[in-house]
């Protein structure tokens, strides 16, 4: 179980956005399948996975730069209850995955993204009681997750992009 919440939620997560993203395009404007595989997919990336993969790139290029050895490796009394390499854990990319995920899901349809926010918060804790990372591990992804997913709305809303990047043609 601990497996399941520490590493694979994640993806759960990413399949429940992918048809949510299908289901909200279609319902959203009244046109049951009349909407363009083009369109979903545009829907789909420029919604998700351009600030999640945007996000996730930058956990990555952070944890390049400042290494942090993870609990089970710094600390013999901590047992690693999920098998994981012993590279660097700052940040959590699965947090700042989880959260940025989360965000934008938030925008979308307030009641799923609550849903997120609270697998994302389970997540985190199971990561961090299976020794693969600190607290402020976590801490930090979900920050770095939820600034970059904030400020890439700010930045789509600023320019009213956010309908046409929705918008559902024929």
């Amino acid at each position: 179980m601990v497996k399941f919440l520490s590493n694979d939620l994640v993806y759960l997560l990413l399949g429940v956005t992918t048809v949510f993203i299908i289901f909200y395009s279609r319902k959203h404007w009244q046109r049951a399948f009349n909407s363009s595989i083009y369109q979903l997919v545009k829907s789909w990336v420029f919604l998700i996975a351009l600030p999640v993969g945007l996000a996730t790139l930058i956990s990555e290029v952070i944890s390049q730069i400042y290494v942090k050895a993870r609990p089970f490796a710094e600390m013999p009394n901590v047992k690693l209850l999920v098998p994981h390499g012993a590279d660097g854990g700052m940040p959590s990319h699965h947090m700042v995955f989880m959260t940025a995920l989360t965000l934008i899901i938030y925008r979308l349809q307030r009641d799923l993204g609550l849903l997120f926010l609270g697998i994302t918060l389970l997540s985190g804790f199971a990561r961090i009681s299976a020794g693969i990372h600190y607290p402020s591990d976590v801490l930090v992804g979900i920050f770095l997750g939820w600034l970059v997913s904030y400020l890439y709305l700010r930045l789509v809303g600023r320019f009213n992009l956010f309908r046409y990047l929705i918008r559902v043609q024929n």
